[in-house]
């Protein structure tokens, strides 16, 4: 298990700096997701009528599952003492495939 100490601005910064953005594009976004198709009827190469995902909703709604994983870590960092679990953290950047640092 990796940690960080509470007192590293970086990480705390980063992570709000996260959060604002995703909580703006959530916003910004749910009139559109109110009115998506949960599926989408497509027409395979055989010619055939099938129903798949809708990959836009599928979007927002991982888009919504990071925010929250990034509050609850940000509300996890404010009531820890010294130190942090980063690991749900590395969850997201591989997710984000953050590159460097």
């Amino acid at each position: 298990m990796k940690s960080i100490k509470k007192n590293a601005p970086d990480f705390a910064d980063t992570l709000m700096d996260s959060a604002v953005a995703l909580q703006k594009k959530i916003i910004q976004t749910i009139p559109e997701y109110d009115s998506m198709p949960l599926a989408q009827e497509m027409i395979t190469t055989q010619g055939e009528k099938v129903w798949k995902n809708n990959p836009a909703m599928q979007e927002f709604r991982g888009t919504v599952r990071d925010y929250a994983a990034v509050v609850k870590l940000l509300k996890e960092l404010e009531k820890s003492g010294d130190e942090i679990d980063t690991s749900a953290f590395d969850n997201i950047r591989r997710r984000f495939k953050v590159v460097g640092g």
